[in-house]
């Protein structure tokens, strides 16, 4: 009975492709790149619309000026707002689009028939099926949301008991201005999205402003941005 297990996953592997050829040492940069991390990730189904930038990082440095961003059905991609660029790390290719609210999008990173995107040995990249959904317009803030007038000023309320009231931390500020428009703040995401920054002590001079102004003026300098989802707003690293 061992035996002939052992067989059965000899041959499947050698069906697969898996095996190794005896005395054949493997290197790492031989191997076809694969995607490694995608921004909006693939299956998500609560993408703020707007102005967007998809990510796509791969595990190798990629040839500039060449990709594959093919349709996975007709009309599936959004508009596209200029050409595609790799960062300067040339793994992360990235993509500025519309998105709208209620659709979905999907793209095949490469495919069976495209193969423009290739590592700088000319190794095609595996292709990657990328595929999400944008928040419908019923679940986004509305514009008098967004244009409440909201103000934040020293002293500022207290986070917790005992806290210094001359300066209030970035998530603090957000929450304290999210109330005034009846938005909500979420923890959870915001840290994992943003990660310490969110801590970081800032000193804001807020004075009846739109939510939407104040948001900026305090995110910005941090590098940080902004979705809502479902009445509640998400920080994230621009």
């Amino acid at each position: 009975m061992k035996t002939k297990t052992l067989l059965t996953i000899v041959a499947a592997s050698a069906l697969c492709g898996l095996t190794t050829p005896v005395g054949h040492a493997q290197d790492i940069d031989s191997f076809a790149p694969v995607v490694v991390k995608a921004v909006p990730e693939a299956g998500s189904k609560e993408v703020s619309p707007g102005v967007y930038e998809v990510k796509i990082t791969f595990s190798k440095e990629m040839a500039d000026q060449s990709w594959s961003w093919c349709s996975v059905w007709q009309n599936s991609d959004p508009e596209s707002l200029g050409k595609p660029h790799y960062e300067a790390d040339h793994k992360t290719c990235v993509m500025k689009v519309k998105l709208e609210p209620g659709k979905t999008y999907g793209w095949w990173i490469n495919s069976q028939k495209f193969h423009g995107f290739q590592d700088t040995q000319g190794h095609a990249a595996i292709p990657y099926l990328l595929t999400f959904k944008i928040q419908s317009a019923s679940r986004l803030p509305t514009d008098d949301q967004l244009a409440t007038k909201v103000s934040l000023t020293k002293p500022y309320p207290l986070s917790y008991e005992g806290a210094e009231t001359d300066k209030i931390s970035v998530q603090y500020a957000v929450i304290e201005l999210a109330k005034q428009a009846k938005l909500g703040y979420d923890w959870a995401a915001s840290q994992a999205n943003a990660g310490e920054v969110c801590r970081k002590y800032i000193t804001p001079t807020i004075e009846g402003i739109p939510l939407r102004e104040a948001l900026d003026k305090i995110l910005q300098p941090e590098a940080l941005t902004y979705d809502i989802q479902d009445g509640e707003i998400v920080l994230k690293k621009i």
